[in-house]
């Protein structure tokens, strides 16, 4: 055995014979002759001293040895396949990472159309992902932590990034059908909401220190995550405002219930959604593309939608 003298391209064309079936597909798939196939595969089994196929009639079959080698060609080859990538990308500029952090409000179902697509156009680039609420993408984005956010539930653009539109969120006041906020078939007032328990989400950065957005109710529930803030709401253990894009389901079973609040139009608040990035920090070819991906996401919510306004 000689495995010294191995090349990628044997590897290569036993890969291809292997999937095709047969040497004659593998060399019209390879754009060879059959013959330079068939003596590619004899070069690789007298280096490595074992019978790769059986030759039966037209169409090969792997021996034993050559389904149990084939993994490990395949492991080899995909390895070459993503050094080749890594290489590419670091020639043509690209980063190794893109960083991103994004506000849990924003509907991830957009967000992992756009990976997708990402993963297709850049598969030798690592993503990196944060979720973090109100100021927190503004914070990781201004540290240089991360390169893109999203900002959905921190009304402000601070100072030092640049912000691109995207189409907004759309935000429902919702309570538990059981609740007693549910079954009033006038408008609620927000006087009348201060007795009643608020669930809102607590800000990963510090920007909203001694401040607060539409929270009329005097008890206060704080929570990081926005869908333990759906299950406390639907537990009945207050009301808050959640993205009608997660609570859908809820809405159609009947177990959340839109609250009819007279300081907000019926049928939902508009959240406005930006994209940041630091001013003057230059994004490479890969992040440029995921923000420019992200401002053109289409409008991702089904209902039509009312005056804008910025709840949490």
């Amino acid at each position: 055995m000689n495995i010294e003298r191995l090349s990628l391209d044997q590897m290569r064309v036993f890969d291809v014979v292997s999937r095709v079936g047969t040497f004659s597909g593998a060399g019209k798939e390879l754009g060879r002759a059959q013959s330079a196939v068939s003596y590619a595969i004899s070069e690789l089994e007298n280096q490595l001293g074992l019978r790769l196929f059986e030759r039966p009639g037209q169409r090969p079959s792997l021996t034993r040895e050559g389904e149990l080698l084939l993994r490990e060609v395949r492991a080899v080859l995909e390895r070459v396949d993503q050094l080749h990538a890594k290489s590419l990308a670091i020639s043509m500029g690209l980063e190794s990472v893109v960083t991103l952090s994004v506000d849990p409000v924003f509907p991830f179902h957009a967000l992992g159309g756009v990976l997708a697509e990402f993963a297709e156009l850049f598969p030798g680039v690592a993503v990196r992902v944060s979720v973090d609420t109100l100021s927190g993408p503004a914070e990781r984005v201004l540290s240089g932590e991360c390169m893109i956010g999203v900002l959905c539930t921190f009304p402000e653009v601070p100072a030092g990034l640049t912000s691109f539109n995207m189409p907004p969120v759309l935000l429902l006041p919702v309570v538990a059908s059981v609740s007693p906020l549910a079954k009033t078939n006038r408008g609620v007032s927000e006087s009348e909401l201060r007795d009643h328990r608020q669930i809102v989400l607590s800000d990963t950065g510090s920007m909203t220190l001694g401040k607060d957005y539409d929270i009329p109710s005097t008890l206060v529930w704080r929570v990081s995550d926005v869908f333990l803030k759906r299950s406390l709401i639907k537990d009945g253990l207050g009301w808050g405002f959640l993205p009608q894009h997660i609570i859908e389901g809820e809405l159609k079973a009947g177990d959340l219930c839109e609250i009819v609040l007279t300081s907000h139009p019926l049928g939902g608040d508009i959240m406005r959604v930006n994209g940041i990035v630091r001013t003057g920090a230059p994004l490479g070819p890969a992040a440029q593309w995921m923000m420019d991906a992200l401002c053109g996401l289409k409008d991702y919510t089904s209902q039509n939608l009312g005056r804008a306004h910025q709840p949490v």
